[in-house]
Formats: structure tokens, sequence, C-alpha cells
């Protein structure tokens, strides 16, 4: 049976359990304020439009290649996507950074299992090169927020707080850095132009 704060006050029960029934204001604002330090809740800018995560994501689902910029920032989601390149579902650079992790590999090759995703319990999905979000966005904004595409890194950073926010300005330093140097190395390939193909059997 539900009782009300006063119904409370009218059976006489004591001030200390009146207060911890209807409330806990001190408590409330102690969260609100943390949360402020830490900047959220923070509003950004998608390519779906404004997406408002309330509070610094830890369980975090990627359904695209930018959970390469979550590896690099030292973040492992709940849940990835399933490499359909490799037999494993785990392409090579993303195997060490997760070992020791329990990371879901989710499937999209014949549409998302949002089951599987909702029982990850995400506060965070990063879809921002998952082919048909543009379908799928409003269903998958009814379990998380979601954030689609954009400067990749950049809003990466941005979503999941400040500090990593720096992290990936650096780690897009870094990966600059480390083309021009290859670009050095090889002056010969000045001017070239080259084709990346992607080959692959569904079974067959």
């Amino acid at each position: 049976m539900t009782i009300s704060c006063r119904q409370l006050i009218a059976r006489g029960v004591s001030i200390a359990v009146f207060f911890a029934a209807c409330g806990k204001t001190e408590d409330d604002n102690s969260v609100t304020e943390q949360r402020r330090a830490d900047g959220f809740p923070r509003t950004i800018e998608t390519g779906l439009g404004s997406v408002t995560v309330p509070a610094r994501p830890s369980r975090v689902v990627t359904l695209g290649y930018e959970v390469a910029v979550m590896l690099d920032l030292g973040i492992v989601p709940v849940g990835m996507a399933r490499e359909p390149f490799d037999p494993t579902g785990v392409a090579p650079y993303k195997r060490e950074p997760i070992v020791g992790h329990v990371v879901d590999l989710i499937s999209s090759d014949t549409g998302l299992t949002y089951e599987q995703i909702a029982g990850l319990r995400p506060d965070l999905i990063l879809a921002g090169t998952y082919f048909d979000i543009d379908n799928e966005f409003d269903r998958l904004s009814a379990i998380a927020p979601v954030s689609t595409a954009g400067e990749q890194a950049t809003l990466i950073g941005e979503v999941l707080g400040k500090e990593e926010e720096e992290e990936a300005a650096a780690a897009v330093a870094s990966a600059e850095d480390r083309i021009t140097s290859i670009a050095a190395n090889h002056a010969g390939w000045a001017g070239k132009t080259f084709s990346l193909s992607f080959n692959f059997d569904f079974g067959r």
C-alpha cells in the first residue's frame, strides 16, 4: 500500500522518517552540483539535430567505426558492432584494447537487435557511421541518447565529457602527425592516388 507524506504526518511518524519518505532535497542538490561540475547535462549538435546527454556516459554502445576513437581514448563500450570482415567478429586492431572486458557483439547484417541493445542498458549510443541511422534513429533514441554524424573524434569527445574531448583533440593531432611523418618518409608517393576496396563473402 502506498502512503502519502500527509498520511505519514497524520500517523505520528517521526520527523526523521518523514523527511526520508518525502524526499532528499540535500542529496538531490549534491547530485545537481556534481553534474554541473562534470559539464552535464549537455546538449550536442549532431547530423540529425541536437541530442541531450543527461549525465556523463558510463555504458556506451557503438554501432559503427567510431569505436576506434573510443578505444584510442581508453574507453571500452559495453556493446559494439560485429566486424563482418573478420570471422571472429572483432577486427585485429580492436582485440587488445578489449581484453579483460565483457563486450557484446551486435550484428547489423539483417537489421538491429533492439532487445540486445536495450538489454545492455546503455546511457549513450554512438551511431555516427552506422549506414541506416536515418531509419533507425527514432527507435534507438527510445533506448538512449544517440550521437550521429559529425566530426567523429571531436563529437565523441564532446558527448563523453570535457576531459575526453581534450584527449580526442590530442588523438587527432597524433594521427595527423603520423600521416605527416609517413608522407615525409615516402616522398615518391606525392601526387599519387589509390583505391581502397573490401571484398568479402557472406557465407557462400
